[in-house]
């Protein structure tokens, strides 16, 4: 697959999380916020075909996939699950 898997995840706002965690301060190359304000949080979550994004804490959050996603997510346990979603899907994760 050559083609670019972008996401953009809608992320409502209960940001107890800490800053070196936050994907757009670890991984600024995979994310970009769009929008900011005291309710919701939206970032633009790209990555190219193999490649791999450090492990990132997240609040509650909406996922829309642009184009079809397919991976892995690596748990803090070290555990993997299997991730697909079809593209101009959302997810509330």
């Amino acid at each position: 697959m050559k083609t670019l898997i972008s996401i953009v995840c809608f992320t409502v706002i209960s940001w107890a999380t800490a800053a070196a965690q936050d994907g757009v301060k670890v991984a600024p190359e995979n994310y970009k916020v769009l929008l900011d304000n005291t309710r919701v949080r939206v970032v633009d979550f790209t990555l190219k075909p193999g490649q791999k994004s450090p492990m990132v804490s997240r609040p509650n959050r909406v996922i829309y996939a642009i184009t079809p996603a397919i991976g892995k997510l690596t748990g803090s346990d070290g555990k993997t699950i299997p991730y697909e979603q079809e593209g101009r899907r959302s997810v509330v994760a």
